[in-house]
């Protein structure tokens, strides 16, 4: 199964996703597990979403979806242009009515360096502690760990995981 944005899916796609209720049972299921879910980590990455229950939130509002394996198999070359032609116009339309809102993420950037060397720890596991909410990520390629910015006073803690 893969993990996929709701914004350009194929025809094969949208006919192989799962119903919401039953992705948001599998994907928290994989989360807690620890588990990655093939597609998830390009869609945390590009939009910056390091807590597990942004992910979820994204499942939950049908931003992301959650595809069958079988979406990828071969069809035999059969391709029904009007049905994706009429999916496109109706999202479309939709989204010209009522154009979602958009959050504004803002972020806290802290780089983690060694303490003897001065040498940032690159791709190094950390858990953030925001407000309570716990998240398991890892430095960037320079050593920067990506954290949402919290509310005015919120207690962040991070605490590097030793290799």
């Amino acid at each position: 199964m893969k993990l996929i944005s709701a914004l350009y899916p194929s025809l094969s796609e949208v006919k192989h996703t799962y119903p919401v209720d039953e992705a948001l049972d599998i994907v928290k299921q994989y989360l807690e597990r620890g588990a990655d879910i093939d597609g998830m980590e390009p869609l945390r990455n590009v939009l910056m979403l390091p807590f597990d229950s942004e992910v979820v939130k994204r499942v939950e509002s049908g931003e992301w979806l959650l595809v069958r394996d079988e979406a990828y198999y071969f069809d035999g070359g059969q391709i029904d242009e009007s049905v994706g032609a009429k999916l496109f116009d109706h999202r479309v339309m939709e989204l010209m009515d009522a154009p979602p809102p958009q959050e504004k993420h803002h972020r806290r950037i802290f780089r983690v360096t060694d303490s003897q060397t001065g040498e940032p720890l690159i791709n190094r596991g950390y858990i953030a502690t925001v407000e309570g909410e716990t998240s398991k990520r890892r430095t960037d390629v320079i050593g920067i760990a990506h954290i949402p910015a919290p509310p005015e006073g919120a207690k962040i803690s991070l605490h590097v995981v030793p290799n």
